[in-house]
């Protein structure tokens, strides 16, 4: 994660569940999943998957994913970036943790 991601997080770490669900404007149930997601990302224990396997966009979702012959899978990781508001641009297969909310994903 860049340093300017990482003061973000560390931002969003400190607040309490509550301070979520008014800082987010989402409901009591998500904000728990959220603030244990923030915890899990600010800990490191967060699972991690492949950029391009966490985003559906539209600027995404037609991207072939799964079955890539080798040819495929070195254009794309030649070629094609992803863009998250949390971690930046970033190659396609870089390891990244999904967000909870949606306020990381793509704009």
């Amino acid at each position: 994660m860049c340093p300017e991601s990482q003061a973000v997080l560390d931002e969003l770490a400190r607040y309490s569940a509550q301070e979520l669900e008014n800082f987010y404007k989402i409901s009591v149930e998500k904000v728990q999943e959220e603030y244990d997601h923030i915890q899990a990302l600010k800990n490191e224990t967060a699972t991690n998957y492949p950029a391009l396997h966490l985003f559906d966009g539209l600027m995404y979702r037609n991207i072939k994913r799964d079955d890539l012959t080798k040819e495929e899978q070195t254009y794309l990781e030649k070629h094609l970036m992803i863009t998250s508001a949390l971690y930046g641009v970033i190659p396609a297969f870089e390891p990244i943790a999904p967000s909870q909310t949606g306020l990381f994903d793509e704009a």
